[in-house]
């Protein structure tokens, strides 16, 4: 039975990979301004943001870029906040911020009757599918021993 202090753990990691997931969205929309954003979930390892550049197609070179920008984030050392708005309100931000893809996940969470999108269904949930779109995949972990234990593994 997991103790307290590991569940207490567990949900600062996730904090963590969420926050992470925000700060990976925010430097590709400083770097490519008319970045539109799809789903960008906590997964096991880490976080993913997929991404959609129209004609820009994301490479390994541009990974540099958007590290430095990230780190650069993190260090301006700004304050997280959270807030909730209805559906509706979400639908009215994505539409006004040009995030198509947004606006389909919250049409979607609506016709759901939830504001979960981890209770959608694969059908229930629109995913990008267009050309050019990107998936920008990290790891995420709270310790350095934790990481090199993972690279470990992939090696």
């Amino acid at each position: 039975m997991a103790d307290a202090n590991d569940e207490d753990k567990k949900e600062q990691l996730y904090a963590m990979r969420h926050s992470m997931a925000h700060i990976l969205a925010t430097a590709i929309q400083i770097i490519w301004p008319t970045a539109k954003f799809g789903v960008g979930p906590v997964i096991d390892n880490g976080f993913y943001y997929d991404v959609d550049l129209g004609d820009i197609t994301l490479s390994e070179d541009d990974l540099p870029k958007i590290e430095a920008k990230m780190k650069e984030i993190i260090a301006s050392n700004d304050a997280f906040e959270r807030f909730e708005k209805t559906i509706d309100e979400a639908i009215e931000w994505a539409e006004q911020n040009q995030q198509p893809y947004k606006v389909e996940l919250l049409r979607d969470l609506q016709r759901a009757g939830t504001t979960d999108a981890h209770k959608l269904s694969t059908e229930e949930m629109g995913t990008i599918t267009e050309d050019g779109t990107s998936q920008v995949q990290s790891v995420s972990f709270t310790e350095m021993v934790h990481l090199q234990t993972y690279v470990g593994v992939l090696i």
